[in-house]
């Protein structure tokens, strides 16, 4: 999200907590059951742990809450069915819209996303 350096005032008031921490579980798809025309899958379950970390900016950066995440397990989800991590983070993007919202954080404040 680009700001102009008049706006970091108004993002620095956003701040609440220096970090964030969520986690989240999401179902990947392991493998397909039947032909390629089949809509019958084995399902696998993992999370991935989302952090918001504050960071007060400079002059060329804006100030705001930076997303790091980690899908566990990533390495033995198949990417062929599933795609990469940062898809599969954007299967939960509303939940943790509403979860930064209902800890006070407007989604304005946030740096940076993907």
């Amino acid at each position: 999200m680009a700001f102009d350096t008049s706006d970091y005032d108004e993002i620095r008031s956003m701040k609440r907590d220096d970090c964030y921490y969520f986690t989240y579980p999401i179902e990947y798809i392991i493998d397909r059951i039947g032909d390629e025309n089949s809509d019958e899958y084995v399902i696998g379950n993992t999370t991935i742990d989302v952090q918001f970390d504050w960071y007060d900016g400079d002059d060329s950066q804006a100030p705001g809450y930076r997303l790091s995440y980690k899908v566990n397990n990533y390495n033995q989800i198949p990417v062929g069915f599933n795609g990469s991590e940062s898809d599969l983070l954007d299967q939960i993007y509303s939940d943790i819209q509403g979860d930064l919202r209902a800890s006070g954080i407007e989604v304005g404040a946030v740096e940076s996303w993907f």
